[in-house]
């Protein structure tokens, strides 16, 4: 990400999330009763064989997935569904929730590398937008920044589709950014991303 960006979304990062949790990123223990039913709904819709829109959660970073769970409790990230998910949850249920799916291990996906194409351009639209800044080398994110690298190529593309067109404004510099990448190189940016790996050709 462009500099002025990265520093405007780690401020807010940095702010958002409760201390004890940015700073573990993960660790969970067994769920209280109250909540293994409502894991198990998350599991449903987030889980090996989910639908293709929907994202990958197991393994993802605790304090992301806590920070996601609290913009949709308080309107900021809008989506009926999560709405109603996480409704009536406290603050420490959400911590545990979040712990619980990040100490799963990041599932495969099953996405194939991108082509030849797509990977050339998405390497330059992210080398333009510094993307590493935040989601650091691998694109595997830390503490409130997501993990990228093999999440679900339909989730990423709405997505990144959603911050540039205003569907989603709950990280006001990841909108910025966007808007200044085509469809074209945002659709080649999330192929490229669901089928990144470590060993990948150039």
């Amino acid at each position: 990400m462009r500099p002025a960006h990265v520093t405007i979304l780690a401020s807010l990062l940095l702010a958002a999330s409760p201390p004890g949790l940015a700073a573990t990123g993960d660790g969970a223990g067994a769920l209280p009763a109250a909540l293994a039913a409502r894991a198990q709904s998350c599991a449903a819709c987030h889980g090996p064989e989910a639908a293709a829109e929907m994202p990958i959660i197991g393994g993802q970073h605790a304090a992301y997935l806590y920070l996601q769970m609290r913009d949709y409790q308080s309107g900021n990230r809008a989506d009926p569904r999560m709405a109603g998910a996480v409704d009536g949850l406290d603050r420490d249920q959400l911590i545990a929730l979040a712990r619980h799916f990040a100490a799963d291990p990041w599932p495969a996906n099953g996405a194939e590398p991108a082509g030849q194409s797509a990977r050339q351009q998405a390497r330059s639209a992210i080398s333009a937008g510094e993307c590493s800044q935040c989601h650091l080398g691998g694109f595997k994110g830390d503490s409130r920044v997501p993990r990228l690298a093999g999440q679900r190529e339909d989730y990423l593309h709405a997505t990144l589709l959603a911050f540039k067109h205003g569907g989603r404004s709950n990280s006001p510099a990841m909108a910025d950014l966007m808007a200044g990448f085509s469809d074209e190189e945002i659709a080649a940016m999330a192929a490229y991303l669901a089928g990144y790996r470590d060993d990948a050709s150039p």
